[in-house]
């Protein structure tokens, strides 16, 4: 899972790795997941792999990788592609304790690594004080606000399991519990202060659970043919959907979803609030998609 936060945060990735958490106790080690979404004019596909290898003495390694597609017809915006792979380093302390640093390098271009500014830099630091704390930096050149600013966060971990999961912090949110303990689930993911998602899900079948989710959405690309280093081209959307989750035991989970997708928009800047240079309005539109993941 916090592997998943900071991928989020420093590439803004719509679906990534959220099932290996560096916690030294995750049952997983390897993870699969791919997404297609297709909205009138826009197709955006995702797939990604990660991997975190047996932990031998006091360290442990990973290693991740992704690849992104949004596809843009019948718009002035170039399609657009991200690229990236990274590695994970753990050392294990005492008491408890752990140090990690998550670093990732790619392209998130119209042309991937056809130019050295279009490349994407993230690195993590992170200090897990006890079972409840984390404490992390993070820098990147691609986030949508305080570009190429070192920040602090921090993670309060309230619960883990399926049923709840109660993480507190900043840039990120997840939390998931019963609605007054009966058969509805509410999830709520954020990534401060642009990414959010609500999902209600009812959890009274065993063989599907149907649920309804609204999510706002930001993707961050460099157009090859930018005049200035510092612009990027920002992609923004909401979405609603119904949809099904089935899940064949703890290592595969499909997850079918139909909706709108509306406030939809491309524009140029430097941050997500700057002011635009070129803004393409993009038409409101049904969307349909899949979500395939699996874990062993």
């Amino acid at each position: 899972m916090i592997v998943l936060f900071l991928t989020l945060w420093g590439i803004l990735s719509a679906s990534a790795q959220d099932m290996i958490g560096l916690t030294g106790d995750s049952p997983f080690s390897t993870t699969f997941d791919g997404e297609t979404i297709t909205a009138g004019t826009v197709e955006s596909r995702s797939i990604g792999a990660s991997h975190l290898f047996e932990r031998k003495g006091d360290h442990r390694f990973g290693v991740s990788g992704r690849y992104l597609r949004n596809q843009n017809s019948g718009t002035p915006v170039p399609d657009f592609k991200g690229i990236t792979g990274g590695v994970t380093y753990q050392r294990f302390l005492q008491n408890d304790q752990s140090l990690s640093i998550i670093s990732s390098y790619g392209s998130a271009s119209d042309r991937p690594f056809r130019d050295g500014r279009d490349s994407t830099l993230m690195v993590n630091a992170l200090f897990r004080s006890s079972p409840r704390w984390i404490w992390l930096g993070n820098y990147s050149n691609n986030r949508p606000f305080l570009n190429n600013v070192p920040l602090p966060g921090f993670l309060y971990i309230g619960e883990q399991s399926r049923e709840r999961s109660v993480m507190l912090g900043f840039p990120f949110i997840n939390y998931l519990a019963p609605i007054a303990g009966g058969p509805v689930s509410i999830r709520y993911l954020a990534v401060l202060p642009f990414n959010h998602r609500v999902k209600l899900s009812y959890t009274g079948w065993t063989l599907f659970r149907p649920f309804l989710s609204l999510e706002q959405l930001t993707q961050i690309f460099f157009d090859s043919d930018r005049g200035s280093d510092g612009l990027r081209t920002f992609w923004f959307e909401r979405r609603g959907a119904f949809g099904v989750e089935k899940s064949f035991g703890p290592v595969f989970r499909i997850e079918v979803q139909a909706g709108a997708a509306f406030d939809r928009e491309y524009f140029v800047a430097r941050s997500f609030r700057g002011s635009a240079r070129d803004r393409w309005k993009i038409p409101d539109a049904g969307f349909g998609g899949v979500t395939l993941r699996t874990l062993f």
